[in-house]
């Protein structure tokens, strides 16, 4: 091949001619001798099975009537067919009957009689036909004829196809000799212009155009190429006469521009350090006179308060939480700005830091029922060297977003050990929640800073889009990387990985302490649905030589303790999920009380009890998200292995709701913020209104459409689904007519006017003054 590609283009050419018509000859030839071959075996057989007919026809009467005498004269026929070596003539029974062998051939003796088809060698055919009488089977006759014609015809039909091959070659050779020069012929022109041009550095050459095909087309561009190179050239000497001037000209402008951008680089460095000072100082001076208000709210919450004022007290105390973690942030990523974060190195245990961090957020959760988990690898050392505040700092940036934007099912935090080299851990964390997720497109973008993957004016979470970037910036510092994987509506995981040192006192993996060898074996009953609280369980317990059984339905359960039954190996411990529906728990636990044989002991593991009779019931229980440590000695208590504290029964404190009489009017809120509906809710009831609630826009439509005798309504203008504006707009081109107040937040100039031309009626801005509100509702109901 690679001397193939080195021959001239002539020679390529003819190769390539005449190797297409060996293959087509050899392809034809080929197939034709085939069919002839076939056509031969095909003739031989019909004409041995023939003579065998007539044979058979002859015998007939000989072997009805057993003259062997007959049947040897009617053979003496195929003396005329020299072809045929062999005939034999066998009774029904197969036993010779009478043969015929041609001279000098050996006697044959048909072996397998084949009445299908004929039996071929290399030299012979052979064939088998019955002999029958009225349908009546009298015998057998076997032929076998010699293939020596075959052999000539075939040897005959070899000649002519070479013949042809070499005739059709030669021609074709002949014809490829003179069809090349059409292609080769401006190919070579080509060439030799090429060639002239490499020698004598000649751009004014041209290359001589014979036809409109490709190679013509090739022509016209190595034409236009080498008029533009002859161009190129011309410009080039027009340049080359004033290139040093113009050279010295642009490195003394590019010498002044580096000048400018240096300076340029060091204001904008200055300028963004006196930026994050500022920002820095100015939320340190804020959060100082906040964390005061945080205090003293706190102090006057342990006081003795009446509902009332306790509910406001609490409302502030959140407020100002919320306001303090925003800057926070401000003040975290001033400090990344301006370089001076650092981490500061300590010892802390890893699994209860992680589990003491989704505490701080769980009642969050558990106010919106959501489940909280929190699960540690157990192979993770006990005790680490790391920054455990800034870890806390990613984790509860990470939980708090999950918790905002899940509304049901769950959050879980996991840790596990990605590898471990030298003493270094690289740890894995995951904050699962099963929340509204995020769009693809979205993933990278919600890592800068005040970037939020709700940006829309209505949207209904709020937040600085700092925590993320803070966060990214710190799991940088900790020698890690974050990363999210969501898809809309099947919420979302945020991993990220740390780096911490193992140590020197880390006593190794996870433990509670030594484990109890009479704990070994233990039977432990598991009543749990969520995936990841199940492996957390099963992880835990059989780190602990227990040997949990699992189940997650009341026919399951049923099951189990019916073979345990059977089995005479009872259950010692029942641990039940508290977080399902409360008609199932109530089953599961009386099912396991009216089990037979002892009764185990229970312990429930949920967000908060629900009533007192539950915890009658279970006067052991685990707070979810729970630390081994407290799982281990609650299973010790269960199992009679340490003193039961009276402190153990988790009392529940019912406080039955307020009840409130409409004495002047009945007013709609149409508020999407928690904290401002139950202000503004308070306000109304302290003035004696039926107050009714709207989370947006849309409801309010609805509600307005099945009760008709509102007298006023309170409408926010920024809210999910459908805003305030949109909403008032509605309600007058439905004809409603009572009194719409806008209480915003929008209080620019000019808001006032778009609310009234909206169709309100009039105007009151946050944060709002009781008085304002107060004065502005007098008019419309004469107080």
């Amino acid at each position: 091949m690679r001397h193939f590609r080195d021959i001239s283009i002539r020679a390529k050419i003819t190769w390539v001619i005449m190797c297409s018509c060996v293959l087509v000859l050899t392809l034809a030839c080929g197939g034709l001798f085939l069919a002839n071959m076939r056509m031969l075996r095909s003739n031989k057989i019909d004409q041995v099975k023939t003579i065998a007919k007539v044979i058979a026809t002859n015998v007939r009467a000989p072997l009805q009537f057993e003259l062997k005498d007959d049947a040897e004269a009617g053979l003496s026929v195929l003396k005329e067919q020299s072809h045929v070596i062999n005939c034999v003539v066998l009774d029904v029974n197969g036993e010779p009957f009478a043969s015929y062998t041609r001279k000098q051939s050996e006697p044959w003796e048909p072996k397998k009689l084949n009445q299908k088809g004929a039996q071929f060698t290399d030299d012979t055919v052979s064939v088998t036909q019955l002999v029958q009488l009225d349908g009546q089977i009298l015998g057998h006759i076997a032929i076998r004829s010699d293939r020596s014609d075959e052999k000539l015809l075939r040897g005959r039909l070899v000649q002519m196809a070479l013949l042809l091959m070499v005739t059709i070659l030669g021609l074709a050779y002949l014809l490829a000799m003179r069809m090349q020069k059409i292609i080769s012929d401006p190919i070579a022109s080509l060439s030799s212009v090429a060639v002239r041009i490499s020698e004598n550095k000649d751009y004014s050459l041209r290359a001589q155009k014979l036809g409109n095909d490709e190679i013509g087309r090739l022509v016209e561009l190595f034409n236009l190429m080498l008029a533009r190179i002859q161009q190129r050239d011309v410009e080039l000497a027009n340049y080359s006469n004033n290139l040093e001037s113009e050279v010295e000209e642009r490195t003394f402008e590019l010498i002044q521009l580096n000048k400018n951008l240096v300076r340029a680089k060091e204001r904008a460095e200055e300028g963004t350090r006196s930026k994050s000072e500022f920002l820095a100082n100015m939320s340190h001076e804020i959060r100082t006179p906040l964390n005061g208000i945080i205090g003293m709210t706190e102090l006057a919450l342990d006081t003795d308060l009446d509902d009332e004022q306790k509910e406001y007290l609490e409302i502030v105390d959140s407020s100002a939480e919320a306001l303090l973690i925003i800057i926070n942030d401000i003040l975290d990523f001033s400090k990344i700005e301006a370089g001076r974060m650092e981490l500061d190195l300590h010892k802390f245990s890893i699994h209860d830091h992680v589990c003491d961090t989704a505490r701080v957020l769980a009642h969050s959760a558990n106010a919106k029922n959501v489940r909280m988990l929190c699960r540690s690898e157990p192979t993770i050392a006990t005790i680490v060297n790391g920054d455990s505040a800034k870890l806390r700092q990613i984790l509860i940036n990470l939980i708090g977003n999950a918790i905002k934007f899940t509304d049901k099912g769950s959050v879980a935090v996991e840790v596990e050990r990605q590898s471990e080299e030298n003493g270094i851990i690289d740890l894995h964390f995951m904050v699962k929640d099963s929340g509204i997720g995020i769009a693809e497109d979205q993933l990278e973008a919600i890592f800068s800073p005040f970037i939020q993957a709700d940006g829309s004016t209505t949207r209904q979470y709020g937040g600085t889009g700092l925590g993320l970037a803070i966060s990214k910036q710190l799991v940088n510092l900790m020698d890690g990387k974050i990363w999210a994987e969501s898809k809309p509506g099947s919420g979302s995981t945020f991993h990220f990985t740390a780096k911490v040192e193992r140590a020197s006192e880390s006593d190794g993996p996870m433990d509670s302490g030594s484990n109890n060898p009479q704990m070994e074996g233990l039977p432990v009953l598991v009543i749990e649905s969520d995936e990841t609280e199940t492996r957390n369980l099963d992880e835990l317990l059989r780190s602990w030589k227990l040997k949990p059984d699992f189940v997650s339905d009341l026919p399951s359960l049923l099951s189990k303790l019916s073979e345990q039954t059977q089995h005479a190996s009872n259950y010692e411990v029942a641990i039940v999920d508290l977080d399902l529906d409360s008609k199932s728990c109530d089953e599961f636990i009386k099912t396991i009380d009216e089990a037979a044989g002892p009764k185990p002991r229970v312990i429930t593991v949920g967000g908060q009890l629900r009533g007192g009779e539950l915890t009658n019931k279970s006067p052991l229980h685990l707070f979810r998200p729970f630390k081994a440590s407290e799982l281990y000695n609650l299973l010790l208590q269960a199992l009679n292995q340490v003193d039961e504290k009276e402190d153990s029964v988790v009392e529940i404190e019912i406080t039955p709701p307020r009840s409130d009489s409409p004495k002047k009017g009945r007013v709609l809120v149409v508020e999407d913020n928690l904290i401002n509906q139950k202000l503004i809710v308070s306000m109304l009831h302290k003035w004696g209104f039926e107050t009714f609630l709207a989370e947006n826009g849309a409801i309010a439509l609805d509600m307005t459409e099945a009760d008709d005798d509102f007298d006023m309504i309170l409408m926010d203008l920024q809210m999910p689904v459908m805003g305030g504006l949109d909403a008032t707009h509605e309600l007058r081109e439905r004809g409603v007519e009572i009194p719409i107040v806008a209480v915003t937040a929008n209080a620019m100039k000019g808001d006032r006017e778009i609310c009234i031309d909206a169709g309100m009626d009039d105007y009151v801005s946050k944060p709002i003054k009781p008085e304002v509100l107060r004065e502005v509702i007098g008019k419309y109901f004469g107080d």
